[in-house]
């Protein structure tokens, strides 16, 4: 017999960037053209019950996040393509002339069926934009060397850190998309002005955020207890049977 204990939608799911198309994944326009045509309606289905929450921002709702705006839920077709009109004026493979012969690949782990889930609706936007996309999975390990070296164009990951101030959220999100001078300013200690933040976080977009989510697990009647963190940490101290 087991209880049930769910955690907090604290673990960050993103959309990332690899090297494979550099010229286009590190054009600003297109990250902002694909994060407008991305639909995040429906992403709070995800999973077999646990807690998820669409998002366009890497703090969390439960950690004092922005809700998802009205209107947001859906693709907002009319900002992406004008993203993507700005988009290629500076890069010639995003012309109009030319951006049907680009194909990007999209990496997931192979151990994480939403992922993949999350990765159809990023093929959806891409389509939306004139470019065609795949999607491959791979093993935990490949796909971390994978991201390391820069050999993808995409990549769905997951974001769960130790202390989860919207400080330390920020600096951890521009630490892996790549942008380490602004996550080592961000994590030197000391509050930040959100607003203006999210402003900058959104310009830039070092990684897309989609969802964040929580953990469920089921623990054994006969354990003391259990419990996660805000991080969504499960402690282990208290995991012992009674009168052992």
């Amino acid at each position: 017999p087991t209880v049930q204990l769910d955690g907090p939608a604290t673990i960050l799911v993103y959309l990332g960037f690899g090297g494979g198309h550099a010229a286009i994944t590190d054009n600003r326009d297109f990250r902002i053209a694909l994060d407008a045509a991305i639909a995040r309606g429906g992403l709070d289905g995800l999973g077999a019950g646990e807690r998820t929450v669409p998002t366009r921002d890497p703090v969390p709702l439960e950690l004092g996040g922005p809700a998802l705006p009205d209107g947001h839920r859906d693709a907002r077709l009319a900002d992406a393509q004008a993203a993507l009109a700005a988009a290629a004026t500076a890069v010639p493979a995003l012309a109009p002339a030319a951006i049907g012969a680009v194909t990007l690949e999209i990496l997931v782990d192979g151990s994480r069926p939403d992922d993949r889930e999350i990765a159809e609706r990023v093929v959806i936007a891409l389509d939306k934009l004139g470019v065609a996309s795949t999607i491959a999975a791979a093993t935990a390990p490949e796909l971390a060397r994978r991201i390391a070296a820069g050999t993808c164009d995409l990549y769905v990951g997951q974001l769960a850190i130790a202390v989860p101030t919207p400080a330390l959220m920020y600096a951890a999100a521009y630490a892996v998309g790549g942008d380490g001078a602004v996550a080592v300013k961000l994590a030197g200690g000391g509050t930040i002005d959100t607003v203006r933040a999210r402003a900058a976080f959104a310009k830039r977009l070092p990684i897309v955020p989609l969802v964040d989510r929580g953990v469920r697990l089921h623990v054994r009647r006969d354990l003391r207890g259990a419990w996660f963190d805000t991080g969504a940490r499960l402690g282990v101290a208290d995991l012992f049977r009674w009168g052992k």
